[in-house]
C-alpha cells in the first residue's frame, strides 16, 4: 500500500468515523436502551455497538472489497477466539471500547480503528470520543494527533510522580483475580496515583498526549490495544508485551508507557509479583 493509497484509506474511514460518533451520541443519552450480556456478566453489548461496527464494515467494503476485519461483535457473533491476521489490509475495529461507560451514560468511550497489513504492520490508527470531542489520530511514521494538533507522552521516567492507569475491573476474570489485586496494591502504593478507566483504547490515547504516565494491563483483545498502541509509539511512548517481549497484536498483554525507565520500573514489578505468586 503506497502513501497515496494510505491517505486515501485514512480520509474515508475518518469521515466514516465521525458519521458513526453520532450513533454513540445519540445512545448514551437513551436511558432506555437495551443491554445484554455476551458470554460472561461483565461483557456487555448494545444496539449501538452492532450498528456503529455494521455501518463500518458495510461501508468499508464498499470501497475496499478486498479488506479483511477483525472487530469485536463480529467476532464474538463467531463464537469468540477464531481470529487471524493474513497478510491482506485488516480493520481491527471495537465499535465501543467502553461499554460498560456506554451503558450507565459515563462519556468515556470510543470508537477504536486500526489498519494492519502484513500481519503485524499497524499503518492507521484512529480513536475517536464524539462525547467529549476528542479526536486521536496516528499515520504510521508521521507523529500522533489529538483533533488535528501534534502530541507527544510526558517525560515521566520515576514511579513516583506518575500517573498508572491499572483496570482492576479485570479481577473479575478468575485467573486474572490475585495478579490484579497485588499489582494494584504495588501501583498504589508506590506511584503518584492509579485510575481504572473502563476504555483501553482512550487510556492509551491519553498516554500518547501525556495525560497518564503508563498503563500495564492483560486479557484483552486485540481491538482494544491496536489502535492506542499506535498512537503512543507515534508519540514517542513504549510499548512492550507485559513480560518485556515484543508486542503482539493477537496477544495484547502490554506495557504502553511515556518513557522506556518507566516501563521498565513497571516491568520489574510485574515480574517480582509473578514470581511471589508463583512461589
Amino acid at each position: 500500500m503506497n502513501k497515496n493509497e494510505l491517505n486515501e484509506c485514512f480520509e474515508y474511514v475518518l469521515k466514516l468515523t465521525k458519521q458513526c460518533g453520532k450513533i454513540i451520541e445519540d445512545g448514551i443519552k437513551n436511558s432506555s436502551k437495551i443491554v445484554n450480556t455476551k458470554t460472561v456478566f461483565y461483557n456487555l453489548v448494545t444496539e449501538y455497538d452492532l450498528r456503529v461496527e455494521n455501518e463500518l464494515i458495510e461501508k468499508i467494503k464498499e470501497k475496499y472489497s478486498h479488506h479483511k476485519f477483525l472487530a469485536e461483535e463480529q467476532n464474538s457473533a463467531s463464537g469468540g477466539e477464531k481470529y487471524v491476521l493474513t497478510n491482506d489490509p485488516t480493520w481491527i475495529i471495537d465499535p465501543i471500547d467502553g461499554t460498560t461507560n456506554f451503558t450507565r451514560g459515563i462519556p468515556f468511550c470510543s470508537i477504536a480503528i486500526a489498519l494492519v497489513v502484513e500481519r503485524t504492520d499497524i499503518l492507521l490508527a484512529i480513536v475517536y470520543n464524539p462525547c467529549l470531542d476528542e479526536l486521536f489520530t496516528a499515520k504510521k511514521g508521521e507523529g500522533a494527533f489529538l483533533n488535528g494538533k501534534r502530541i507527544n507522552v510526558s517525560s515521566a521516567e520515576v514511579l513516583n510522580k506518575s500517573l498508572i492507569a491499572h483496570e482492576t475491573s479485570i479481577a473479575s476474570f478468575p485467573p486474572a483475580t490475585r495478579k490484579v489485586i497485588a499489582r494494584e496494591k504495588a501501583f498504589s502504593t508506590q506511584a503518584c496515583g492509579t485510575r481504572c478507566l473502563g476504555c483501553a483504547s482512550l487510556i492509551l490515547s491519553y498516554i500518547a498526549c501525556g495525560k497518564i504516565d503508563a498503563f500495564p494491563v492483560e486479557y484483552l483483545w486485540p481491538w482494544d490495544i491496536a489502535a492506542g498502541a499506535l498512537l503512543v509509539r507515534e508519540a514517542g511512548g513504549v510499548v512492550m508485551n507485559l513480560y518485556g517481549g515484543e508486542y503482539d497484536i493477537l496477544k495484547p498483554n502490554v506495557i504502553a508507557a511515556s518513557t522506556k525507565t518507566l516501563a521498565n520500573t513497571i516491568l520489574e514489578i510485574i515480574l517480582q509479583i509473578e514470581n511471589e505468586l508463583n512461589e
